[in-house]
């Protein structure tokens, strides 16, 4: 397996969908929370990717603070 992290885009959000509610249940974001933070300019999404074949592995999603990085979900 060869994992690769890249930018989460929006083709990816089922799948973090899925995982977020996978690992957190009642806590999971829901996806109106996802989508408005995303649309910020300082929210950064990355996911891990199994290049063989597409699959989401996990993910991240963070927001770049003047001087902090403010880590929001894992």
């Amino acid at each position: 397996m060869k994992i690769n992290t890249r930018w989460l885009i929006k083709r990816d959000h089922h799948e973090v969908f899925g995982i977020d509610a996978k690992s957190f249940g009642q806590y999971a974001w829901s996806e109106d929370d996802f989508l408005l933070c995303l649309r910020q300019n300082n929210c950064i999404g990355i996911v891990a990717e199994d290049t063989t074949n597409g699959k989401i592995l996990g993910f991240m999603i963070y927001t770049l603070e003047q001087s902090s990085i403010n880590l929001l979900t894992v």
